[in-house]
């Protein structure tokens, strides 16, 4: 699950084991408004640094970063995991603020990847009969401290498209998904993260009635059975049509394999 933070940075905290092993480990917090904006709240995270000595954040600055972020589910902070080519310095935080007039709040983007778990409509009217579809994600990914690959759950909130489909006929547990969006907030119960989607993409996924449309093809000719070579049909009524007669003949003989022999032939003559 990849983060793009942006925010100030706290001071540097000792961790032992982690600056032992190299890391920089650095307080910093996630300003989001929750669910239609009615909650605002700011979580605090860990921003580790991977090369301690090359990763030195200033105190009270603003940065951008992208992050690896590796949850737990449990109620400990989460650590959002980066290196010095990620990294872009914005300059003296109240300077910052002051030239753009505007404020960190739900401004971290998400992408995730992970297979759905569950999924259910919540009766939470976002405004003119809008009822978001939430979403939870499932990912893993390997936790760069302990070299273990680790799992954690979020949810995701899928909104209804003008004039589109409903998201509960299209989004399905047990499907492989990548989601983006932007994070709204943080669910101190669970231990969850929350964010509002702008774009979720199908990575695996079955297409109805394929492959019942293609054992019909296949079973039209008798010769043609699904462990023989699948698409030698498909090829001789192809060259029928559009291949030259000599062709057609060596295929129908012997198939792909003779029509290429005779082409070698032909060139070392």
């Amino acid at each position: 699950m990849q983060f793009q933070f942006i925010g100030r940075v706290g001071k540097q905290v000792a961790k032992d084991l982690l600056n032992w092993r190299g890391f920089a480990v650095h307080a910093a917090s996630i300003e989001t408004s929750g669910s239609r904006g009615l909650s605002n709240a700011s979580t605090p995270i860990e921003l580790v640094a991977v090369d301690m000595e090359e990763n030195s954040l200033k105190e009270g600055d603003v940065y951008t970063i992208n992050c690896k972020m590796i949850g737990s589910n449990k109620a400990e902070l989460n650590q959002l995991h980066f290196t010095s080519a990620a990294r872009m310095h914005l300059g003296d935080g109240d300077d910052f603020l002051q030239r753009s007039n505007d404020t960190f709040v739900n401004k971290v983007a998400v992408t995730a990847y992970g297979t759905i778990v569950s999924k259910f409509q919540t009766d939470e009217d976002w405004g003119m009969g809008v009822y978001p579809l939430i979403v939870t994600l499932k990912s893993a990914d390997m936790d760069p401290v302990s070299q273990i690959v680790v799992e954690w759950l979020s949810k995701h909130h899928v909104l209804p498209r003008p004039n589109g489909k409903n998201p509960n006929e299209i989004f399905n547990v047990g499907q492989k998904v990548q989601i983006s969006g932007m994070v709204m907030g943080y669910d101190n119960t669970d231990f969850m993260w929350h964010s509002e989607v702008s774009s979720i993409a199908i990575c695996k996924g079955q297409i109805p009635g394929a492959r019942v449309m293609m054992e019909r093809e296949f079973q039209r000719n008798p010769r043609n059975a699904l462990n023989a070579h699948r698409y030698q049909g498909f090829v001789r009524r192809y060259n029928a049509k559009h291949g030259d007669p000599q062709r057609i003949r060596l295929m129908n003989k012997g198939g792909v394999g003779a029509w290429r022999g005779r082409q070698i032939v032909e060139r070392k003559q």
